[in-house]
């Protein structure tokens, strides 16, 4: 009887370890279904996010390429000297940063203008992928990659249309760029590899590879020829997981692609020596694979947040650049255009005006242009400083002439400490952050309200006070205030966002603080302080 019941109850344990085992198993399946299906919309996510980010650059280029068609009367003769002086104008106006040159084709596809062309170019048709159907459509867009005009290397071409009175294509305005290893495009995609198998590729409507993390495949064909027709998804093809999603604006696919193996790296290897330990200790088994895939689905969903945050802040801050660089940049040139196709009409006052309005526009792209440089300087800790002993209250009275220059119309009151406030310091970069702080104080203030400034000094180290009278900041505002990307205190206030980070950035580097006080509706004050300079250590 009691070996009956013994055997009952071994069959019993026997029956619950096998429950407990298949049970686990189920779980442990489904856990590794699941884990798949988030690093796979994980991935899916990352590639939609760069598809759009990549988007809203290419439609902010065709907006670009199209103001200046518009605005620009092409002859569209061959050779045409107006034409010529126009391109070789805008050129110069991008410098350094264009390697390739313009291309301007009338409405038979002829070539008729362009810079950088090479001999016996002028007045031959141009023949390539995508030039009839660009004519034919009258938009801007993108012409597929391939060989190269303008150089030696396969391009491809962002193109607008030129068009007549009544709205008919008379031409096309384009602009090579491009598709190589080096090129600033490519080195942004190659960053976008993962592990070693993996690969990312922009392709264009015809196979061709715009830009890739593997340099061999750049200005060829995609491997894989049906990439074109396949619908964005998630693909498991021979061995390799493939994610596509597609670039609406010129018309492309972002692929990504690696080994299902690397891929899932991690997963099912742990859960293969899971299941071998339930045979020993299936409870014990069932539990630390559950807990080990529950923390890497954590994991996966926290780094999917990541990433979420990371590609809203990188489409925000080039949505937030394309937009304001584009404003100067228009400015600049219609003022300067117009100035040169009215100037025989025009009397002196008005070229100056319009000159000055150019100029202003200018000023305000080197700024935007100084902000984001100064930001990856800061960043690399590459940002310089020379240093020189000077009194504090002769920079801040220069910037506040500067400022009252900029603000004719506006007061700026300044309240001087009476001694001597010498200090240590880069007067460039300290002129950049007091210019940072009164044009923030002037914009954010009503016209009728003066600024004031008060110097103060005490306990080894000078101190500037700036005081608006505008709206002032909340609490949760004065909490990010000085975070990049982060702009004014009201929709309307333009700029990138970077002008508090980087006056932050550069004071702190002088050994001091910058801080901000405020209530809602009785104005914000700016308060930044420098060490004072000892007075032994100073030269000679």
């Amino acid at each position: 009887m009691q070996r009956h019941s013994d055997r009952l109850i071994a069959g019993a344990a026997a029956l619950v370890v096998v429950v407990l085992a298949t049970s686990v198993g189920v779980l442990v399946l489904d856990v590794q279904r699941r884990g798949r299906s988030a690093l796979e919309r994980e991935r899916t996510a990352q590639v939609l996010q760069l598809a759009k980010n990549m988007d809203t650059r290419v439609v902010s280029g065709f907006e670009g390429m199209a103001s200046i068609a518009a605005q620009t009367p092409f002859v569209l003769d061959v050779g045409a000297p107006q034409d010529v002086a126009t391109l070789e104008g805008i050129q110069a106006l991008f410098g350094d940063l264009l390697e390739t040159g313009f291309i301007v084709l009338d409405a038979n596809g002829v070539i008729v203008n362009g810079t950088l062309l090479p001999d016996g170019a002028l007045g031959t048709t141009f023949d390539r992928p995508g030039v009839a159907e660009a004519l034919a459509s009258g938009e801007p867009g993108i012409m597929p990659v391939a060989e190269g005009l303008t150089s030696p290397i396969p391009v491809t071409i962002t193109y607008a249309p030129i068009l007549s009175e009544g709205g008919g294509v008379r031409g096309l305005l384009g602009i090579e760029s491009s598709a190589s290893e080096d090129s600033a495009f490519n080195q942004e995609v190659a960053n976008l590899r993962s592990g070693e198998t993996g690969l990312f590729a922009f392709v264009d409507g015809l196979g061709g590879v715009v830009a890739s993390s593997d340099p061999t495949l750049i200005g060829g064909s995609y491997p894989d020829p049906a990439i074109v027709s396949r619908s964005p998804g998630v693909y498991r093809d021979d061995g390799r997981i493939l994610v596509v999603q597609d670039v609406p604006g010129p018309e492309w696919r972002a692929v990504s692609s690696q080994d299902i193996a690397e891929f899932e790296e991690g997963l099912g290897g742990q859960v293969q020596r899971l299941i071998l330990v339930l045979g020993l200790a299936a409870l014990i088994a069932a539990a630390a694979v559950v807990y080990f895939l529950l923390r890497r689905l954590r994991a996966a969903r926290e780094e999917e947040r990541r990433l979420a945050e990371l590609n809203a802040t990188r489409e925000e801050f080039i949505s937030i650049v394309s937009h304001e660089l584009r404003t100067p940049v228009a400015g600049v040139l219609g003022f300067l255009q117009s100035t040169l196709d009215h100037w025989e009409s025009m009397d002196d006052p008005a070229r100056r005006h319009a000159i000055e309005r150019a100029a202003a526009n200018a000023r305000r792209l080197h700024g935007l242009t100084r902000d984001i440089l100064d930001t990856t300087a800061i960043e690399a800790g590459k940002l310089s400083y020379v240093l020189e002993v000077v009194e504090l209250v002769d920079e801040v009275r220069d910037a506040v002439v500067a400022a009252r220059d900029a603000h004719d119309d506006r007061e700026v009151i300044v309240e001087e400490a009476g001694g001597s406030q010498r200090v240590s310091i880069d007067p460039d970069r300290i002129q950049q952050v007091l210019a940072n702080l009164l044009d923030n104080a002037l914009k954010n203030s009503p016209d009728e309200s003066p600024v004031h400034v008060r110097l103060t000094g005490d306990a080894g180290f000078a101190s500037v006070a700036i005081t608006d009278r505008g709206p002032g900041l909340s609490e949760s505002e004065l909490e990010g205030l000085f975070e990049k990307f982060v702009r004014g205190r009201s929709t309307n206030v333009q700029g990138t966002g970077l002008g508090l980070y980087i006056a932050r950035q550069i004071v702190e580097a002088h050994g001091g603080t910058l801080t901000a006080s405020s209530s809602p509706g009785r104005g914000a004050t700016f308060t930044f302080t420098v060490p004072l300079a000892d007075v032994a250590a100073q030269p000679g």
